[in-house]
């Protein structure tokens, strides 16, 4: 768990192996010879909080069952986030920002972006890769930039999906009381 507003660096060049990853305050940087993955077997489940940044140079993730991440803060660096195998969730929350690529594993079975936001949210799809569902939750209107498909469907479960970029799915679920904005 990282809290605080410094700057703790994980600079490798061994591996870390975690379970749980809390950025709660500051910046969590992965440096570039530095990795961070799952204890063998387990899931990694990761957290940013709302102000934290996870910063990505090295290489993260790689749980060999469901990871989860939820982001309220920043994502960002030029390093590798592979959640790998398992049926792994990215929840964007209100105030999430992906300035970094999150792949969820090249296995294509069930993996699952979220936007969960009550507010308006900004989110370039071309910053995720290897999810096959798009899943818009919570009360507030999400704007898709970017290109990006999500081979197993889209679901809008609550709220507004606008579309400013390109949305490649081979189903669309609409709740009721949910609306679908498309601008691109």
């Amino acid at each position: 768990t990282k809290t605080g507003t410094g700057v703790l660096n994980v600079m490798g060049p061994a591996t870390t192996a975690l379970q749980e990853v809390q950025v709660l305050g500051g910046t969590l940087n992965i440096g570039a010879a530095g990795s961070v993955t799952a204890i063998a077997g387990a899931p990694l489940d990761t957290v940013v909080a709302a102000g934290a940044r996870l910063n990505v140079e090295g290489s993260y993730g790689c749980g060999a069952s469901d990871d989860r991440m939820s982001v309220s803060g920043t994502v960002s660096g030029n390093g590798t986030i592979d959640l790998c195998g398992g049926e792994d969730t990215l929840t964007l929350n209100d105030g999430a920002v992906l300035a970094n690529v999150v792949s969820g594993g090249a296995h294509g079975t069930g993996d699952t972006v979220a936007l969960n936001n009550a507010n308006a949210l900004s989110f370039d799809a071309a910053k995720t890769i290897n999810f096959e569902y798009l899943r818009k939750e919570n009360a507030g209107e999400a704007t898709l930039t970017g290109m990006q498909a999500f081979s197993g469907g889209t679901m809008v479960d609550a709220g507004t999906l606008s579309v400013a970029g390109v949305l490649e799915t081979p189903t669309l679920t609409l709740a009721g009381g949910t609306g679908l904005d498309v601008e691109g």
